[in-house]
Parts: C-alpha cells; structure tokens; sequence
C-alpha cells in the first residue's frame, strides 16, 4: 500500500508540478501531460461544470485503492509549510509528520466579516444551504446541531483542499456525495451564471468543515501557498494572503 498519494486538481497542462504531486485532470481538458483523468472508472466526470474539483474528489474516492492516506490540492493552491518567513510548499514528507499526529490537515480558516450564513446569502443563494440542511435533517441528523453552529459562525476552512487517511476519506465522501445528490435533484440551476451554477463545490467547502467538526477530529492547519507563473508573482500572493484579513462581499452576487 502506497502511503500518500497528493492529488493535483487541474484542468490544463502544468509546465511546473510541485514535489511529490500526482495531477488529476478535470473538464476534460488537454491532457498532452498523461495525467490522470476524472472521466476514466468509476467517475462523474460529466458533471465537472457544477461539481468542481468535486469530480475529482469523486474519482479519488472510488477508484484509488492502494493510497494509505491522501491529499486534494489544486493546480494553482498548495499546503504550504507552516512557520517559515519565506514561503514554501510543504513536501510529502513534511505532510505525513503533520499527518503522525493530526487526523486530518486543512487550510488555514479564512474569517468573514459576518456569519457564513449572511456570507453566503449575499455571494450565492440561500437556498442551496435550505437544501443542505433539509438533506442533513433527511440522511444525518446528529450532525444537525453542529451544522447550526458553523453556519452561524464566521469562519472556514476553504478550497476542499485536505489531507486525511484514506478509511476516513472514504466515509467523508459517502457523507457528502448523499446530501449533494439530495440537494441536485432539487435544484434548477438553469437562470444561474456559469459561476453560480458550480454550486456543489461551494457547498462542498463548508460541509467539509461540518463533518470534521462533528468526528471531533484532530486538525491542523496550514497556510496555502498561491502558485502564480513566476516565483515572484507567488512570493508576492501568498505573502499578501497570509496577513490578517476579513473577507466581505466586495461586488455584488455575479
């Protein structure tokens, strides 16, 4: 059995892949780089326009078998190594220390000027949280109370970005993908834009959370690393991303 496999969400070729990356293609892109694909196994591929990264998250569920632990990050967002003045992404063994004494690892909270509720009412539509909660009530409700209590809170840990062992992953999964499938048979997404309609990854984001909360899992957080196309460019992003900051709707919904 493989210890960590660290997945690489993207959607085109990468001239430049972090250490110990494994890239996974979504969107049916050009795929001139031999990646993995999302479309191949057991796979939703079809629905990468309103799943995100989600496609990839599912394809990684159900068709890696050998993986000990995993890791999602994306194409342009990494863990990075905690503590360091100049920003670094974190290398696969830097990780699994983390992963000796953390059931999980996640992205530093981002903090909202309001609840996650308002937050979300204000850039989406509150009616795909109704739906999340009825699902939640329908299908698992002893995580009611703990959902409650984070949507009201004010911050999260975004991007479905995580690293776990794969047992616990798997029943993570199981969890979100019935509460998703309940909240897209009821959903008509045809008058939202093309950002709106990717939905289900935005819900994804905050129910990760829930679900960590609620297993009373051990977490630890480490700041992202921006990949940008120069190492200027990304010293600069992420170096503005790691100062303390509430994050307010700046425009409104699009």
């Amino acid at each position: 059995m493989k210890n960590i496999t660290m997945y690489m969400v993207t959607h085109k070729p990468m001239d430049n892949i972090p250490n110990g990356r494994t890239p996974i293609m979504v969107g049916g892109g050009n795929n001139e780089g031999g990646y993995l694909m999302d479309n191949t196994g057991d796979n939703i591929a079809i629905k990468n326009a309103n799943f995100c990264e989600l496609t990839a998250i599912y394809w990684i569920w159900k068709n890696d078998k050998t993986s000990a632990f995993v890791s999602i990050e994306h194409y342009r967002r990494f863990l990075m190594k905690p503590y360091c003045i100049y920003p670094k992404i974190i290398t696969p063994e830097g990780l699994m220390r983390w992963l000796k004494d953390n059931d999980v690892i996640l992205s530093k909270r981002v903090v909202y000027g309001m609840s996650l509720l308002e937050y979300y009412r204000r850039w989406h539509y509150e009616s795909d949280l109704e739906l999340v909660r009825e699902a939640i009530g329908k299908n698992s409700p002893e995580y009611l109370e703990n959902y409650d209590q984070f949507i009201n809170h004010n911050e999260c840990s975004m991007f479905n970005i995580m690293a776990i062992k794969k047992a616990e992953y798997d029943k993570y999964c199981e969890w979100l993908f019935e509460i998703l499938s309940f909240v897209e048979s009821r959903v008509d997404l045809s008058k939202r834009t093309n950002y709106q309609k990717r939905v289900y990854g935005f819900l994804a984001e905050r129910l990760l959370n829930v679900w960590v909360i609620h297993n009373r899992l051990k977490v630890k957080e480490l700041p992202v690393y921006y990949l940008q196309d120069c190492k200027v460019k990304s010293f600069l992003v992420t170096t503005k991303r790691r100062m303390p900051r509430v994050v307010t709707p700046s425009v409104p919904r699009r």
